[in-house]
């Protein structure tokens, strides 16, 4: 059983990519948003059925949890489960914070606050809020990821526009490209925030790269943007050097 882990957080566009990727595999299963103990048990846990393609051999498992920082010790943590697999793949999805932040933050078209959101609430709040602070361990460890080869960095960025991209990912992953299911909008957390499950089947016609600019028209996501405009300043200088996939 070959398994891919996959690294990321919410509103990350790692649904979409993680639905494409399963797609064109066609014998995997998809847990999404593992929970703790993640892979002590062989029965992984989740809080929604998983979704099966073809037979289901070999497994896709999202984190949105786990410390990003500390992926390398999940095969030594949980060696049990790991007796089973016969190949793992590390991937992590990552997309510009400043279009992260805004599919946090807003929902609808025209835009509007999420009224449950902690950002809006606690924008100013001294210590790292978890969510910005899951970020930005996504972030360090995307910008170290050449120290690690095991590790597959995926710009969403870049995916949604570069075919030739996805097409190198599918060669990474020796996964035959044939860019299924890269229109499907997936229904886990209701779709799109903005568009919500209204471009299934044209997902490539949303305007996922520009949701920043809607946003500014947000007073609350204008002052949360400049609150953490260091780490919007980090995610700019990262996603305008070239992406990158390791030769296969």
């Amino acid at each position: 059983m070959n398994l891919f882990i996959v690294l990321a957080t919410g509103r990350n566009g790692h649904h979409a990519i993680i639905n494409w990727l399963c797609t064109q595999h066609g014998d995997i299963t998809h847990y999404n948003d593992l929970d703790a103990p993640y892979f002590n048990s062989r029965k992984l846990r989740v809080k929604r059925p998983p979704i099966v393609y073809g037979n289901g051999t070999h497994t896709m498992a999202s984190l949105e949890r786990f410390p990003v920082l500390k992926w390398q010790t999940l095969k030594q943590e949980n060696s049990k489960y790991f007796e089973h697999v016969d190949n793992v793949q590390y991937i992590l999805v990552i997309r510009r914070f400043r279009n992260w932040l805004a599919s946090v933050m807003l929902q609808g078209n025209p835009p509007r606050c999420k009224t449950h959101n902690r950002l809006i609430k606690r924008p100013n709040a001294a210590h790292w809020i978890k969510t910005p602070g899951r970020y930005h361990q996504l972030l360090t460890a995307a910008i170290n990821a050449e120290q690690h080869p095991e590790l597959l960095v995926i710009r969403f960025d870049d995916w949604f526009t570069d075919k030739n991209y996805r097409q190198n990912i599918c060669e990474y992953l020796h996964i035959p490209f044939t860019d299924a299911g890269l229109n499907k909008v997936a229904y886990f957390g209701n779709g799109s925030s903005f568009d919500e499950q209204t471009y299934d089947g044209k997902a490539q016609e949303m305007k996922v790269l520009e949701r920043w600019k809607t946003g500014l028209e947000v007073k609350e996501y204008a002052e949360t943007l400049e609150v953490y405009s260091i780490l919007d300043e980090l995610s700019e200088q990262y996603f305008t050097k070239p992406a990158r996939v390791p030769c296969p």
